[in-house]
């Protein structure tokens, strides 16, 4: 499937804050996130080589767990 980087960060990271605020709201404590190894929100630009959605994909995993681990109300766990 051809997928945009703009679908990849609305998945990785949308999806992400919105499973996290319903857990919030289901007074979850214990969350678990799903990662990928070298994810990076501050990736700006891709490696030499890599694929521009893939490295958008890294970049909205990166945030996810980001705000994911910016929560005090969860007992996250990052797994990548």
């Amino acid at each position: 499937a051809n997928r945009s980087a703009a679908s990849l960060s609305t998945v990785s990271l949308r999806a992400a804050l919105l499973f996290a605020d319903a857990a919030e709201r289901a007074g979850v404590r214990r969350f678990l996130v799903v990662s990928s190894m070298n994810a990076d929100a501050s990736l700006t630009e891709p490696p030499a080589g890599m694929d521009p959605v893939f490295a958008a994909y890294l970049r909205a995993k990166g945030a996810a767990d980001d705000a994911v681990r910016a929560r005090d109300t969860l007992d996250w766990t990052v797994l990548r």
